[in-house]
């Protein structure tokens, strides 16, 4: 069981004693300071990185929102204590990470900068999966000259032992902030990649995308400037607040994720609470997106439809489910057994789109079938 005590500066609802509507959220949370609260009745737990007052900022403005008619079990754990050697915080994130995991508990960290992600990755790591690592955020973190932290971390979870991780995406990131080179590495290996030129076409292809990963981290700088200017490091022509909280809502719905980190948000850049207001909005449909959950995974008999689309020029046929509860679609892929909705088995079925399936129909390999055959590739 995990000693919280000795992690955490706790909080209390009555460090926010100016929210006195009874109907906003901060009187559904549960917090650390109130033991009678029990592990196995917790869905959600706030963790706090709290360097410069950043995670309290946050809670200010999402402990204000409204709640809705959801029945809501999520603890507040308060603030984590940190000290200097950042390799210590990491293994304070991963130890706390990893008992939340194995409680069925799906941890959110706020605040901090984006090299905690490092932290979240380890607490997968006596888990005995592999896990989809998702980041939204303007360029890849794979800097290994740079001296900080927060630009190279990447490179630690490529370079992790034993290796854990199943593949990485990257979404919303703006080309002319990346290495040609690094990206083409990427592309190489494999790695989903989608730019915010692209994304922003159709936002609704980013959600099979979110919808494969089991851990997700956001760095606020993704975002314009304009709308979020809480980060020295965001640029003009980045995602929108809008685009940022429906991937947010995408992200709750996937039954998958079981981890969240937003990071990058500094309070004392955030003179009017804009960029705070824009998280905790992110915050709130992510959890009413994980409330929302359908129950649908793994597929269950007579809760999908499966749809078989020969190939006149390839001697097999492609398989598509679509989920009788969301219209969610999956596709299969090629296995030497048949395919058995007992569990999640991450390299036979991998989210798609109904315009997936429309391709097939016309002749055409759908990409993220032809991609998703290179996934293990780079494991081995």
């Amino acid at each position: 069981m995990l000693n919280y005590k000795l992690f955490f500066d706790l909080v209390g609802a009555e460090d926010f004693a100016d929210i006195s509507d009874q109907q906003a959220l901060l009187h559904t949370i549960y917090f650390a300071l109130d033991t009678s609260f029990q592990w196995k009745n917790i869905d959600i737990a706030i963790i706090g990185l709290n360097l410069k007052g950043e995670a309290d900022a946050i809670r200010r403005q999402l402990y204000r929102l409204q709640k809705s008619a959801v029945n809501y079990h999520i603890l507040d754990l308060g603030n984590l204590r940190l000290s200097q050697d950042l390799n210590e915080n990491y293994l304070k994130v991963s130890e706390v990470g990893k008992f939340l995991l194995q409680e069925n508990i799906l941890p959110i960290l706020i605040g901090g900068t984006n090299d905690y992600a490092l932290g979240l990755y380890w607490a997968y790591q006596d888990l005995e999966k592999t896990i989809y690592t998702l980041f939204i955020d303007k360029q890849l973190d794979i800097k290994e000259e740079s001296q900080l932290a927060e630009e190279r971390f990447v490179s630690r979870i490529l370079l992790h032992q034993p290796n854990y991780l199943f593949n990485l995406g990257l979404l919303g990131y703006q080309t002319y902030l990346n290495n040609h080179l690094a990206l083409e590495m990427c592309k190489k290996l494999n790695f989903d990649l989608m730019s915010v030129g692209e994304l922003r076409k159709n936002i609704a292809d980013t959600e099979p995308m979110i919808r494969m990963a089991d851990m997700l981290c956001i760095d606020i700088s993704a975002i314009r400037r304009n709308e979020a200017p809480a980060t020295p490091y965001s640029f003009h022509f980045g995602l929108t607040g809008e685009e940022a909280v429906q991937m947010a809502w995408y992200a709750g719905l996937n039954e998958k994720l079981s981890s969240l980190g937003i990071f990058g948000y500094q309070a004392d850049l955030d003179k009017n609470q804009q960029t705070a207001e824009i998280i905790s909005v992110m915050l709130w449909y992510f959890i009413e997106g994980f409330y929302y959950r359908k129950g649908e995974f793994p597929l269950r008999e007579n809760f999908y439809i499966q749809y078989t689309v020969p190939l006149s020029n390839e001697d097999f046929s492609l398989v598509f489910y679509k989920s009788m509860l969301s219209d969610r679609w999956w596709l299969s892929l090629p296995t030497q057994e048949s395919t058995s909705f007992s569990h999640y088995n991450r390299n036979q079925l991998i989210p798609c789109t109904y315009q997936d399936y429309q391709e097939a129909t016309y002749g055409n390999l759908p990409e993220r079938w032809i991609k998703s055959l290179g996934y293990d590739v780079k494991l081995q």
